[in-house]
């Protein structure tokens, strides 16, 4: 079980380490398969802040010279606060240097919150499946969706809309101009090698 396991990396302190080995695996998978699609990998800030991340990545994509950095958006999950990371910010300006964009998981739960997006100003914004469920039986999540919309127009950041599992969802993403959307009702998960 994937949560099982990170649960017991952070828990171990190894979390750094299966984070790195994780986008070892999707830089072999891009490879293997010659996948030319943008490609969302999700580091926890935990990792985004750790002062060896940069280095490592810029070490690791010189491993895989036809994979461009360009290609993938590193996507920040909201396990934790990044409240307190030192390096973090510092990061994801190094980052955006190197040519990787950087996308806001689960906007909407967890930790997610307007200072965050202020700091980070995300090229993709992604509003957890939590507010947009049952989102057409429910205006106060539209009315949350609205305004999640108006920061992201703000912070000049595209908006995904995670989780859409029927029509009628969809209908509202579609009414209130959201960019882009994901879930059930489009496609289920597929290995990149059938993609």
């Amino acid at each position: 079980n994937p949560g099982l396991l990170f649960s017991v990396a952070r828990q171990t302190g190894m979390l750094y380490e299966l984070e790195m080995l994780v986008i070892e695996k999707v830089f072999e998978q891009i490879k293997a398969t010659r996948c030319k699609q943008n490609i969302f990998v999700n580091c926890t800030p935990l990792t985004l802040g750790n002062i060896r991340f940069t280095g490592d990545l810029k070490k690791l994509i010189q491993q895989y010279p036809r994979i461009s950095s360009q290609q993938i958006t590193i996507e920040i999950t909201e396990n934790d606060s990044i409240d307190g990371l030192k390096n973090f910010i510092y990061n994801i300006k190094m980052l955006r240097l190197m040519g990787y964009k950087i996308a806001m998981d689960d906007t909407g739960s967890g930790y997610s919150s307007l200072s965050s997006i202020s700091e980070i100003m995300p090229d993709i914004i992604k509003i957890d499946r939590s507010v947009i469920s049952n989102i057409d039986k429910n205006s106060v999540k539209e009315s949350m969706l609205q305004g999640l919309m108006l920061i992201a127009k703000e912070a000049g950041s595209l908006v995904v809309a995670e989780g859409i599992e029927n029509e009628e969802e969809a209908s509202v993403l579609k009414r209130n101009n959201v960019d882009l959307a994901q879930g059930f009702f489009y496609a289920r998960p597929s290995a990149l090698a059938k993609i």
